[in-house]
């Protein structure tokens, strides 16, 4: 199981975190991504990013059709895509400041 903790610098983070595309994207390739705030530093969020377990008997499929694994590889995929820099972009993130994966 893959688990990621992504820290990103917003221009805003209620508009951040009203973003509908962000959960769609994750979830569409099989993953879960729960948003987190920074109390204590204006603009700063993170996402907890997990596996999500497919129904028993059915594989998630990502295109092009493969199953997913829950790899790293599949999710530095996902979010190194330019689809991904372009919906970043219009959430507003400035830039991803540290990804974290469960030791």
């Amino acid at each position: 199981m893959t688990t990621v903790l992504i820290t990103y610098d917003v221009d805003d983070v209620e508009a951040w975190l009203a973003s509908p595309t962000r959960t769609s994207v994750f979830e569409s390739a099989g993953f879960t991504a729960r948003p987190f705030v920074d109390p204590t530093v204006a603009n700063q969020v993170a996402l907890l990013v997990e596996r999500r377990m497919p129904a028993a008997g059915r594989a998630t499929l990502v295109a092009p059709y493969r199953p997913v694994r829950g790899r790293l590889e599949d999710l530095q995929r996902l979010i190194s895509s330019p689809e991904a820099a372009e919906r970043m972009r219009r959430d507003g993130v400035r830039r991803a400041m540290a990804t974290y994966v469960e030791g």
